[in-house]
Protein backbone atom coordinates (compact mmCIF):
# COMPACT_ATOMS: atom_id res chain seq x y z
CA UNK A 1 0.00 0.00 0.00
CA UNK A 2 2.94 2.12 0.86
CA UNK A 3 4.48 2.18 -2.42
CA UNK A 4 1.47 2.26 -4.23
CA UNK A 5 0.36 5.66 -2.44
CA UNK A 6 4.33 6.74 -3.14
CA UNK A 7 3.93 6.02 -6.89
CA UNK A 8 0.67 7.38 -6.87
CA UNK A 9 1.86 10.82 -5.17
CA UNK A 10 5.33 10.73 -7.69
CA UNK A 11 3.03 10.16 -10.87
CA UNK A 12 0.82 13.57 -9.72
CA UNK A 13 4.09 15.40 -9.26
CA UNK A 14 5.00 14.56 -13.35
CA UNK A 15 1.64 16.49 -13.91
CA UNK A 16 -0.62 15.42 -17.38
CA UNK A 17 1.22 14.41 -20.32
CA UNK A 18 1.45 15.38 -23.52
CA UNK A 19 3.89 13.43 -24.90
CA UNK A 20 4.38 12.54 -28.93
CA UNK A 21 2.93 9.13 -28.55
CA UNK A 22 0.03 10.25 -27.24
CA UNK A 23 -1.16 12.72 -29.89
CA UNK A 24 0.77 9.40 -32.49
CA UNK A 25 -0.98 6.51 -31.93
CA UNK A 26 -2.04 6.14 -27.76
CA UNK A 27 -5.03 7.62 -28.41
CA UNK A 28 -6.12 6.61 -31.63
CA UNK A 29 -5.84 3.01 -31.39
CA UNK A 30 -7.38 2.91 -28.19
CA UNK A 31 -10.70 4.41 -29.79
CA UNK A 32 -10.24 2.68 -33.05
CA UNK A 33 -10.18 -0.92 -31.58
CA UNK A 34 -13.52 0.27 -29.23
CA UNK A 35 -15.27 1.32 -32.08
CA UNK A 36 -14.23 -0.77 -34.73
CA UNK A 37 -12.64 1.33 -37.07
CA UNK A 38 -9.73 -1.42 -38.32
CA UNK A 39 -11.41 -1.28 -42.23
CA UNK A 40 -13.04 2.28 -41.89
CA UNK A 41 -9.36 4.19 -41.71
CA UNK A 42 -6.20 3.74 -43.18
CA UNK A 43 -3.06 3.61 -41.07
CA UNK A 44 -4.52 7.09 -39.49
CA UNK A 45 -1.50 6.60 -37.05
CA UNK A 46 0.98 5.55 -39.59
CA UNK A 47 2.32 2.21 -38.97
CA UNK A 48 2.31 1.80 -35.06
CA UNK A 49 -1.79 1.72 -35.76
CA UNK A 50 -1.42 -1.74 -36.15
CA UNK A 51 0.12 -2.32 -32.64
CA UNK A 52 -1.91 -4.39 -29.91
CA UNK A 53 -4.47 -2.09 -28.69
CA UNK A 54 -5.50 -3.51 -25.54
CA UNK A 55 -3.60 -0.80 -23.48
CA UNK A 56 -4.39 1.88 -25.17
CA UNK A 57 -8.44 1.26 -24.91
CA UNK A 58 -8.08 1.33 -21.08
CA UNK A 59 -5.73 4.48 -22.06
CA UNK A 60 -8.60 6.01 -24.11
CA UNK A 61 -11.22 5.51 -21.72
CA UNK A 62 -9.12 6.89 -18.69
CA UNK A 63 -8.81 10.70 -21.00
CA UNK A 64 -12.18 10.53 -22.31
CA UNK A 65 -14.15 9.58 -19.06
CA UNK A 66 -11.52 10.34 -16.00
CA UNK A 67 -10.24 13.75 -14.57
CA UNK A 68 -6.63 14.15 -15.41
CA UNK A 69 -5.77 13.60 -11.84
CA UNK A 70 -7.42 10.98 -10.65
CA UNK A 71 -6.45 9.16 -13.87
CA UNK A 72 -3.18 9.48 -13.38
CA UNK A 73 -3.40 8.76 -9.55
CA UNK A 74 -5.08 5.46 -10.57
CA UNK A 75 -2.77 4.65 -13.00
CA UNK A 76 0.62 5.55 -11.59
CA UNK A 77 -0.69 3.41 -8.30
CA UNK A 78 -1.33 0.69 -10.96
CA UNK A 79 2.19 0.90 -12.05
CA UNK A 80 3.27 0.63 -8.43
CA UNK A 81 3.24 -2.50 -8.24
CA UNK A 82 6.39 -2.96 -10.00
CA UNK A 83 7.98 -1.72 -6.43
CA UNK A 84 6.27 -4.41 -4.46
CA UNK A 85 7.44 -7.36 -7.04
CA UNK A 86 11.02 -6.04 -7.30
CA UNK A 87 10.50 -6.09 -3.54
CA UNK A 88 9.32 -9.64 -3.44
CA UNK A 89 12.20 -10.94 -5.55
CA UNK A 90 15.30 -8.90 -3.72
CA UNK A 91 13.69 -10.86 -0.58
CA UNK A 92 14.17 -14.50 -2.42
CA UNK A 93 17.53 -13.40 -3.61
CA UNK A 94 19.11 -11.57 -1.12
CA UNK A 95 17.48 -13.64 1.72
CA UNK A 96 15.03 -13.32 3.98
CA UNK A 97 17.74 -12.51 6.79
CA UNK A 98 19.03 -9.54 5.36
CA UNK A 99 15.60 -7.21 4.73
CA UNK A 100 17.42 -4.01 4.80
CA UNK A 101 20.16 -4.72 2.14
CA UNK A 102 16.42 -5.70 0.00
CA UNK A 103 15.08 -2.86 0.89
CA UNK A 104 17.97 -0.67 -0.06
CA UNK A 105 17.70 -2.52 -3.59
CA UNK A 106 14.24 -1.60 -3.38
CA UNK A 107 14.19 1.90 -3.12
CA UNK A 108 17.00 2.02 -5.96
CA UNK A 109 14.91 0.41 -8.08
CA UNK A 110 12.43 2.77 -7.67
CA UNK A 111 14.50 6.05 -7.50
CA UNK A 112 15.70 5.48 -11.38
CA UNK A 113 14.38 7.31 -14.63
CA UNK A 114 12.24 5.09 -15.96
CA UNK A 115 10.80 3.72 -12.86
CA UNK A 116 9.99 7.57 -11.84
CA UNK A 117 9.60 9.15 -15.41
CA UNK A 118 7.02 6.30 -16.20
CA UNK A 119 5.01 7.20 -13.57
CA UNK A 120 1.09 7.76 -14.80
CA UNK A 121 2.37 7.87 -18.42
CA UNK A 122 0.51 6.15 -21.38
CA UNK A 123 3.58 4.18 -22.81
CA UNK A 124 3.05 1.02 -21.09
CA UNK A 125 6.21 0.01 -20.72
CA UNK A 126 6.24 -0.06 -16.84
CA UNK A 127 2.62 -1.42 -16.83
CA UNK A 128 2.96 -4.73 -18.91
CA UNK A 129 6.67 -5.10 -16.67
CA UNK A 130 4.10 -5.98 -14.11
CA UNK A 131 3.36 -9.29 -15.43
CA UNK A 132 7.21 -10.00 -16.16
CA UNK A 133 8.47 -9.54 -12.70
CA UNK A 134 5.90 -11.54 -11.92
CA UNK A 135 6.54 -13.94 -13.73
CA UNK A 136 10.57 -13.83 -12.86
CA UNK A 137 8.86 -14.11 -9.20
CA UNK A 138 6.90 -17.26 -9.58
CA UNK A 139 10.11 -18.93 -10.95
CA UNK A 140 12.31 -17.61 -7.98
CA UNK A 141 9.44 -17.82 -5.74
CA UNK A 142 9.95 -21.75 -4.69
CA UNK A 143 12.84 -23.62 -3.92
CA UNK A 144 12.38 -26.20 -6.99
CA UNK A 145 9.86 -24.68 -9.29
CA UNK A 146 7.78 -27.42 -10.58
CA UNK A 147 6.07 -27.55 -14.02
CA UNK A 148 3.38 -26.08 -13.17
CA UNK A 149 5.05 -22.70 -12.07
CA UNK A 150 6.88 -22.82 -14.92
CA UNK A 151 4.21 -22.63 -16.94
CA UNK A 152 2.29 -19.72 -15.07
CA UNK A 153 5.57 -17.76 -15.57
CA UNK A 154 5.45 -18.43 -18.81
CA UNK A 155 2.15 -17.66 -19.52
CA UNK A 156 2.56 -14.43 -17.73
CA UNK A 157 6.21 -13.43 -19.43
CA UNK A 158 4.76 -13.99 -22.91
CA UNK A 159 1.61 -12.24 -22.32
CA UNK A 160 3.53 -9.22 -21.64
CA UNK A 161 5.07 -9.74 -24.86
CA UNK A 162 1.48 -9.85 -26.78
CA UNK A 163 0.92 -6.68 -25.17
CA UNK A 164 3.78 -4.93 -26.05
CA UNK A 165 6.50 -6.69 -28.45
CA UNK A 166 9.41 -4.65 -26.57
CA UNK A 167 9.07 -7.21 -23.68
CA UNK A 168 10.07 -10.21 -25.63
CA UNK A 169 14.09 -9.43 -24.50
CA UNK A 170 12.71 -10.40 -20.51
CA UNK A 171 10.81 -13.35 -22.11
CA UNK A 172 13.95 -14.79 -23.59
CA UNK A 173 15.93 -13.92 -20.07
CA UNK A 174 12.83 -15.94 -18.43
CA UNK A 175 13.58 -18.41 -21.28
CA UNK A 176 17.39 -18.79 -20.42
CA UNK A 177 16.60 -19.05 -16.76
CA UNK A 178 14.33 -21.93 -17.41
CA UNK A 179 16.67 -23.94 -19.57
CA UNK A 180 19.16 -23.24 -16.31
CA UNK A 181 16.72 -25.06 -14.35
CA UNK A 182 16.22 -27.84 -16.65
CA UNK A 183 20.20 -28.38 -17.05
CA UNK A 184 20.60 -27.91 -13.50
CA UNK A 185 18.00 -30.33 -12.34
CA UNK A 186 18.26 -33.13 -15.11
CA UNK A 187 14.46 -32.04 -15.81
CA UNK A 188 13.89 -31.24 -19.86
CA UNK A 189 10.25 -31.17 -19.63
CA UNK A 190 10.72 -28.07 -18.06
CA UNK A 191 11.55 -26.34 -21.09
CA UNK A 192 8.40 -27.92 -22.81
CA UNK A 193 5.81 -26.64 -20.00
CA UNK A 194 8.04 -22.99 -20.54
CA UNK A 195 7.21 -23.30 -24.47
CA UNK A 196 3.25 -24.44 -23.95
CA UNK A 197 3.02 -21.65 -21.45
CA UNK A 198 4.33 -18.72 -23.51
CA UNK A 199 2.40 -20.07 -26.89
CA UNK A 200 -0.80 -19.96 -24.22
CA UNK A 201 0.20 -16.23 -22.74
CA UNK A 202 0.75 -14.69 -26.07
CA UNK A 203 -2.25 -16.33 -27.87
CA UNK A 204 -4.38 -14.81 -24.88
CA UNK A 205 -3.29 -11.53 -25.36
CA UNK A 206 -2.27 -11.13 -29.12
CA UNK A 207 -3.25 -13.99 -30.69
CA UNK A 208 -6.89 -13.08 -31.80
CA UNK A 209 -4.87 -9.67 -32.94
CA UNK A 210 -3.12 -11.24 -35.08
CA UNK A 211 -4.67 -13.53 -36.73
CA UNK A 212 -7.09 -9.84 -38.14
CA UNK A 213 -3.54 -8.58 -39.30
CA UNK A 214 -2.68 -11.80 -40.82
CA UNK A 215 -6.25 -11.82 -42.67
CA UNK A 216 -5.87 -8.00 -43.75
CA UNK A 217 -1.96 -8.05 -44.54
CA UNK A 218 -0.68 -11.42 -44.68
CA UNK A 219 1.54 -10.29 -41.72
CA UNK A 220 0.59 -11.81 -38.25
CA UNK A 221 3.01 -8.70 -36.92
CA UNK A 222 2.55 -6.13 -39.01
CA UNK A 223 4.22 -4.13 -39.63
CA UNK A 224 6.73 -5.40 -37.51
CA UNK A 225 9.26 -7.98 -38.97
CA UNK A 226 8.36 -7.31 -42.72
CA UNK A 227 11.47 -8.21 -43.51
CA UNK A 228 10.14 -11.90 -42.89
CA UNK A 229 6.43 -11.80 -44.44
CA UNK A 230 7.33 -9.14 -46.81
CA UNK A 231 3.66 -7.65 -46.80
CA UNK A 232 3.58 -5.25 -49.73
CA UNK A 233 1.62 -3.00 -47.53
CA UNK A 234 4.55 -2.02 -45.92
CA UNK A 235 8.00 -1.34 -46.73
CA UNK A 236 9.80 -1.57 -43.43
CA UNK A 237 11.93 -4.85 -42.39
CA UNK A 238 11.72 -5.04 -38.84
CA UNK A 239 10.39 -1.42 -37.52
CA UNK A 240 13.28 -0.46 -35.68
CA UNK A 241 13.63 3.39 -35.48
CA UNK A 242 17.15 3.80 -36.99
CA UNK A 243 17.93 6.51 -34.69
CA UNK A 244 18.58 4.18 -31.63
CA UNK A 245 19.86 0.30 -32.81
CA UNK A 246 24.00 -0.42 -32.60
CA UNK A 247 26.18 0.74 -35.65
CA UNK A 248 29.35 0.12 -34.39
CA UNK A 249 30.78 -1.97 -32.20
CA UNK A 250 30.99 1.16 -29.41
CA UNK A 251 27.59 0.67 -29.83
CA UNK A 252 27.39 -2.77 -28.03
CA UNK A 253 29.73 -1.81 -25.02
CA UNK A 254 29.04 2.01 -24.18
CA UNK A 255 25.18 2.14 -23.11
CA UNK A 256 25.68 1.42 -19.42
CA UNK A 257 28.64 4.01 -19.21
CA UNK A 258 26.49 6.42 -21.60
CA UNK A 259 23.93 6.32 -19.17
CA UNK A 260 25.65 6.89 -16.06
CA UNK A 261 27.91 9.98 -17.50
CA UNK A 262 24.46 11.01 -19.03
CA UNK A 263 25.52 10.80 -22.57
CA UNK A 264 21.49 10.18 -23.35
CA UNK A 265 21.17 11.42 -26.78
CA UNK A 266 21.81 7.95 -28.11
CA UNK A 267 19.63 6.29 -25.83
CA UNK A 268 16.05 8.07 -26.19
CA UNK A 269 15.26 11.60 -26.74
CA UNK A 270 14.52 12.76 -23.27
CA UNK A 271 17.62 13.20 -21.67
CA UNK A 272 19.13 11.56 -18.39
CA UNK A 273 21.46 10.27 -15.76
CA UNK A 274 21.54 6.62 -14.08
CA UNK A 275 24.07 4.59 -13.14
CA UNK A 276 22.05 1.70 -12.25
CA UNK A 277 23.02 -0.44 -15.36
CA UNK A 278 26.72 0.06 -14.63
CA UNK A 279 26.94 -0.80 -11.09
CA UNK A 280 24.87 -4.16 -12.22
CA UNK A 281 28.00 -4.67 -14.76
CA UNK A 282 30.58 -3.49 -12.73
CA UNK A 283 29.29 -5.61 -9.77
CA UNK A 284 30.47 -8.92 -11.58
CA UNK A 285 34.23 -8.28 -11.22
CA UNK A 286 34.44 -8.54 -7.56
CA UNK A 287 32.38 -12.30 -7.97
CA UNK A 288 34.28 -13.12 -10.80
CA UNK A 289 37.41 -12.39 -9.09
CA UNK A 290 36.61 -14.99 -6.06
CA UNK A 291 35.41 -17.26 -8.35
CA UNK A 292 38.88 -17.35 -9.58
CA UNK A 293 39.96 -18.26 -6.32
CA UNK A 294 37.13 -20.79 -4.83
CA UNK A 295 38.06 -24.57 -4.62
CA UNK A 296 35.16 -26.36 -6.83
CA UNK A 297 32.58 -28.06 -4.21
CA UNK A 298 31.80 -31.94 -4.20
CA UNK A 299 27.89 -30.87 -5.37
CA UNK A 300 28.33 -28.43 -8.08
CA UNK A 301 25.65 -26.30 -9.59
CA UNK A 302 22.76 -28.61 -8.58
CA UNK A 303 23.50 -28.62 -4.89
CA UNK A 304 23.77 -24.90 -4.68
CA UNK A 305 20.90 -22.68 -3.24
CA UNK A 306 18.06 -21.44 -5.89
CA UNK A 307 17.76 -18.37 -6.16
CA UNK A 308 21.15 -17.03 -6.14
CA UNK A 309 22.74 -13.62 -7.74
CA UNK A 310 23.97 -15.83 -10.84
CA UNK A 311 20.65 -17.47 -11.67
CA UNK A 312 19.47 -13.51 -10.99
CA UNK A 313 22.41 -12.77 -12.94
CA UNK A 314 21.44 -15.36 -16.11
CA UNK A 315 18.01 -13.79 -16.62
CA UNK A 316 19.25 -10.36 -16.74
CA UNK A 317 22.37 -10.82 -18.97
CA UNK A 318 19.65 -12.47 -21.45
CA UNK A 319 17.30 -10.14 -21.18
CA UNK A 320 20.21 -7.31 -21.93
CA UNK A 321 21.65 -8.73 -24.77
CA UNK A 322 17.90 -9.39 -26.43
CA UNK A 323 17.29 -5.78 -25.77
CA UNK A 324 20.71 -4.66 -26.72
CA UNK A 325 20.46 -6.38 -29.76
CA UNK A 326 16.84 -5.67 -30.99
CA UNK A 327 15.65 -2.18 -29.54
CA UNK A 328 18.62 -0.02 -27.78
CA UNK A 329 15.93 2.17 -26.24
CA UNK A 330 16.33 2.85 -22.97
CA UNK A 331 12.45 3.35 -22.73
CA UNK A 332 12.00 -0.14 -23.48
CA UNK A 333 14.70 -1.59 -20.64
CA UNK A 334 12.39 -0.90 -17.24
CA UNK A 335 12.80 -4.36 -16.49
CA UNK A 336 16.40 -4.09 -16.67
CA UNK A 337 16.26 -1.00 -14.90
CA UNK A 338 14.18 -2.04 -11.44
CA UNK A 339 16.63 -5.43 -11.22
CA UNK A 340 19.78 -3.64 -11.78
CA UNK A 341 19.86 -2.44 -8.18
CA UNK A 342 19.18 -6.23 -6.54
CA UNK A 343 21.40 -8.31 -9.54
CA UNK A 344 24.13 -5.64 -7.88
CA UNK A 345 23.69 -5.85 -4.07
CA UNK A 346 22.93 -9.77 -4.61
CA UNK A 347 26.27 -10.32 -6.46
CA UNK A 348 28.38 -8.09 -3.80
CA UNK A 349 26.84 -9.61 -1.12
CA UNK A 350 27.63 -13.11 -2.21
CA UNK A 351 31.54 -11.36 -3.61
CA UNK A 352 31.89 -9.59 -0.12
CA UNK A 353 29.97 -11.30 2.76
CA UNK A 354 30.93 -9.56 5.58
CA UNK A 355 31.63 -6.11 4.04
CA UNK A 356 28.47 -5.63 2.06
CA UNK A 357 26.91 -4.02 5.45
CA UNK A 358 29.00 -1.56 4.40
CA UNK A 359 29.65 -1.24 1.08
CA UNK A 360 25.71 -1.27 0.11
CA UNK A 361 24.69 2.28 2.26
CA UNK A 362 27.69 3.30 0.78
CA UNK A 363 26.96 2.56 -3.35
CA UNK A 364 23.19 3.38 -2.42
CA UNK A 365 24.16 7.23 -1.70
CA UNK A 366 26.50 7.40 -4.78
CA UNK A 367 23.75 6.37 -7.23
CA UNK A 368 20.64 8.65 -5.06
CA UNK A 369 23.26 11.86 -5.77
CA UNK A 370 24.22 11.02 -9.51
CA UNK A 371 21.03 10.18 -10.50
CA UNK A 372 18.96 12.55 -12.87
CA UNK A 373 15.71 11.99 -13.70
CA UNK A 374 13.54 13.58 -16.78
CA UNK A 375 9.51 13.67 -17.44
CA UNK A 376 7.99 12.93 -20.34
CA UNK A 377 6.96 16.17 -21.71
CA UNK A 378 4.87 16.98 -18.80
CA UNK A 379 1.88 19.85 -19.15
CA UNK A 380 1.62 21.97 -16.23
CA UNK A 381 -1.88 22.52 -14.55
CA UNK A 382 -4.44 20.20 -13.92
CA UNK A 383 -7.18 21.21 -15.96
CA UNK A 384 -10.74 19.86 -16.15
CA UNK A 385 -10.44 17.80 -19.07
CA UNK A 386 -7.41 16.13 -21.10
CA UNK A 387 -8.93 17.99 -24.40
CA UNK A 388 -10.97 21.19 -25.49
CA UNK A 389 -12.53 20.09 -28.83
CA UNK A 390 -13.66 23.34 -30.70
CA UNK A 391 -14.09 21.95 -34.03
CA UNK A 392 -15.09 24.49 -37.15
CA UNK A 393 -18.52 23.79 -38.44
CA UNK A 394 -17.09 21.92 -41.68
CA UNK A 395 -15.97 19.05 -39.38
CA UNK A 396 -19.54 17.99 -39.01
CA UNK A 397 -20.18 17.80 -42.52
CA UNK A 398 -21.56 14.27 -43.32
CA UNK A 399 -19.69 12.01 -45.50
CA UNK A 400 -15.79 13.30 -45.67
CA UNK A 401 -12.73 11.67 -46.18
CA UNK A 402 -9.92 13.53 -43.88
CA UNK A 403 -6.36 13.39 -45.26
CA UNK A 404 -3.84 13.38 -42.03
CA UNK A 405 -0.82 15.01 -43.73
CA UNK A 406 1.19 15.55 -40.59
CA UNK A 407 2.62 13.18 -37.58
CA UNK A 408 1.09 13.35 -34.07
CA UNK A 409 -2.46 14.22 -35.52
CA UNK A 410 -4.11 11.25 -35.79
CA UNK A 411 -5.31 11.99 -31.33
CA UNK A 412 -8.02 14.64 -32.98
CA UNK A 413 -10.13 11.48 -34.52
CA UNK A 414 -12.36 10.67 -31.74
CA UNK A 415 -13.25 14.24 -32.12
CA UNK A 416 -15.04 14.11 -35.14
CA UNK A 417 -17.99 13.06 -36.04
CA UNK A 418 -18.26 9.11 -36.39
CA UNK A 419 -18.88 7.87 -39.82
CA UNK A 420 -16.05 10.80 -41.06
CA UNK A 421 -12.80 8.59 -42.55
CA UNK A 422 -9.27 9.53 -42.04
CA UNK A 423 -6.81 8.36 -44.28
CA UNK A 424 -2.52 8.42 -43.64
CA UNK A 425 -0.29 10.23 -45.83
CA UNK A 426 2.58 11.64 -43.16
CA UNK A 427 3.91 8.53 -43.41
CA UNK A 428 3.84 7.62 -46.65
CA UNK A 429 7.60 6.67 -46.92
CA UNK A 430 6.68 3.52 -45.11
CA UNK A 431 3.58 2.44 -47.60
CA UNK A 432 4.34 -0.21 -49.55
CA UNK A 433 2.66 -0.78 -52.98
CA UNK A 434 -0.70 -2.16 -52.00
CA UNK A 435 -0.97 0.64 -49.05
CA UNK A 436 -0.77 2.99 -51.95
CA UNK A 437 -3.08 1.31 -54.23
CA UNK A 438 -5.85 1.39 -51.09
CA UNK A 439 -5.35 4.73 -50.48
CA UNK A 440 -5.45 5.88 -54.16
CA UNK A 441 -8.78 3.21 -54.91
CA UNK A 442 -9.53 4.82 -51.35
CA UNK A 443 -9.45 8.06 -52.77
CA UNK A 444 -10.80 7.77 -55.90
CA UNK A 445 -14.11 5.97 -55.48
CA UNK A 446 -14.36 8.33 -52.40
CA UNK A 447 -17.76 10.69 -53.28
CA UNK A 448 -18.17 12.49 -50.38
CA UNK A 449 -15.88 15.65 -49.79
CA UNK A 450 -12.31 15.91 -49.34
CA UNK A 451 -10.34 17.66 -46.20
CA UNK A 452 -7.02 17.82 -45.00
CA UNK A 453 -5.87 18.14 -41.30
CA UNK A 454 -2.28 19.72 -40.87
CA UNK A 455 -0.64 21.26 -38.75
CA UNK A 456 1.67 22.83 -41.42
CA UNK A 457 0.75 24.70 -44.49
CA UNK A 458 3.38 23.35 -47.30
CA UNK A 459 2.09 19.82 -48.21
CA UNK A 460 1.23 20.86 -52.28
CA UNK A 461 3.66 17.50 -53.63
CA UNK A 462 1.99 15.05 -51.00
CA UNK A 463 -1.49 16.28 -52.11
CA UNK A 464 -0.04 16.21 -55.83
CA UNK A 465 0.52 13.05 -55.71
CA UNK A 466 -2.42 12.01 -55.42
CA UNK A 467 -4.54 14.40 -57.90
CA UNK A 468 -5.37 16.83 -54.96
CA UNK A 469 -5.28 20.47 -54.16
CA UNK A 470 -5.89 22.39 -51.22
CA UNK A 471 -8.51 25.58 -51.87
CA UNK A 472 -7.44 28.73 -51.09
CA UNK A 473 -9.30 30.28 -48.13
CA UNK A 474 -10.93 27.53 -46.73
CA UNK A 475 -8.52 26.45 -44.02
CA UNK A 476 -10.69 26.46 -39.99
CA UNK A 477 -8.26 26.42 -36.66
CA UNK A 478 -9.23 23.24 -35.01
CA UNK A 479 -8.58 23.70 -31.48
CA UNK A 480 -7.95 20.93 -28.87
CA UNK A 481 -6.57 22.98 -26.23
CA UNK A 482 -2.98 22.96 -25.57
CA UNK A 483 -2.38 19.01 -25.48
CA UNK A 484 -3.36 19.38 -28.92
CA UNK A 485 -1.31 22.46 -30.81
CA UNK A 486 -2.28 24.49 -34.11
CA UNK A 487 -4.31 22.22 -36.32
CA UNK A 488 -6.07 23.21 -39.61
CA UNK A 489 -8.70 21.44 -41.58
CA UNK A 490 -8.65 22.24 -45.06
CA UNK A 491 -11.17 21.37 -48.12
CA UNK A 492 -9.71 19.65 -51.32
CA UNK A 493 -10.47 19.94 -54.97
CA UNK A 494 -9.26 17.21 -57.51
CA UNK A 495 -6.65 18.39 -59.79
CA UNK A 496 -6.53 18.11 -63.40
CA UNK A 497 -4.14 15.09 -64.82
CA UNK A 498 -1.05 16.55 -65.78
CA UNK A 499 -1.06 16.42 -70.14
Amino acid sequence: MVCTLGCSALGLMGGRQRNADLLNYHLYNGYAFLEGRLDQDLAPAGPYTYLNPLLDAVHYLGYRHVKPIVFVALLAALQGLNVVLVWAIARRVLGAHRPWLAALATLLAATGQNAVSLLGTPFGDNTVSIPALGALLLLMGANRPGYRRVFLAAVAGSAAVGLKLTMAAPHLGLGALVAWMAWRQRRPGLLVAFGLGSAVGWGLMNGWWALQLWRRFGNPFFPVLNGFFRSPFSVTGWLADPRWPPREILDWLRPPLDAALGVSHRLQEVGFRDPRFLLAFLAFVPLGLRSLHRTPTAGGVADSPWPSARDLGIFWLTAYGAWLAVFHYYRYATVLELLAPVLALALLAEAWPRRIAAVAPALALVVLLTTSVSRWAPDRGWRPEWFHPRLPAAASEPGQLVLLLDATTSFAVPFFPRETTFVDLAYRAGHGPAMRQAIAERLLLHEGPLRALQRQPAHGETLGDYGLAVVDGTCAAVRLGPTGGPLQLCRLCRTPPPP
